[in-house]
């Protein structure tokens, strides 16, 4: 179970440059705003399906940044907050080849979960994805990790979550998953083998 941001994807560069980086150079808002405004007050109902993205948005925009189209901020976003590591995706190749399933488990909401399953191609490296706008629930809260044991039907001895958050890998453990803390330096066999948060 393979986290997303900050693991597979990792903003602008693997170094992990924030999409927002120059949002105001190129156009014209400063992301500090759009956290004041939009993600602050509205992201936690956003990303577990409780509001819709472009609804919300709509009216910041109408306040904020009048000529800028809610298309165009999307795709910035979207295009900026999207560089795979290409080691990574190697490791999902080797780990399937050897009869592994790979899920990934995160909290995103459905325009750019489609867009990473889409444009990325993620769909072709994975066995299923369970996201957080789709079940209601976001990690790190224990019904997040119960909905997904009941979509692949699984117990929680069988699964493993690889996550770049403490607070996301503290909660698969407390339910009984084995869970591993990701680093940039980490390898996806080392963590399976190691069986335990590091």
């Amino acid at each position: 179970m393979l986290d997303v941001d900050g693991v597979l994807v990792t903003g602008k560069s693997l170094s992990g440059e924030h999409w927002g980086s120059s949002i105001h150079e190129d156009l014209g808002i400063e992301y500090s705003l759009l956290h004041e405004k939009f993600f602050i007050p509205y992201w936690d109902k956003i990303v577990t399906g409780q509001a819709e993205l472009r609804q919300t948005l709509r009216p910041i925009l109408a306040e904020c940044a009048p000529t800028l189209t809610i298309d165009r901020l999307l795709n910035y976003w979207f295009e900026n907050d999207a560089q795979v590591s290409a080691n990574l995706l190697h490791e999902l190749v080797e780990l399937r080849a050897m009869g592994i399933e790979i899920h990934l488990t995160t909290n995103q909401e459905h325009e750019r979960m489609a867009y990473l399953i889409r444009n990325l191609k993620l769909a072709s490296y994975v066995d299923g994805c369970h996201y957080s706008a789709a079940m209601g629930c976001r990690k790190p809260t224990h019904d997040f990790f119960y909905k997904v044991e009941k979509r692949v039907g699984l117990t929680p001895e069988d699964m493993f979550l690889i996550d770049d958050s403490v607070a996301n890998v503290d909660a698969a453990l407390e339910v009984g998953w084995r869970a591993a803390l990701w680093t940039s330096s980490a390898r996806l066999m080392d963590l399976i083998s190691s069986g335990s948060r590091l």
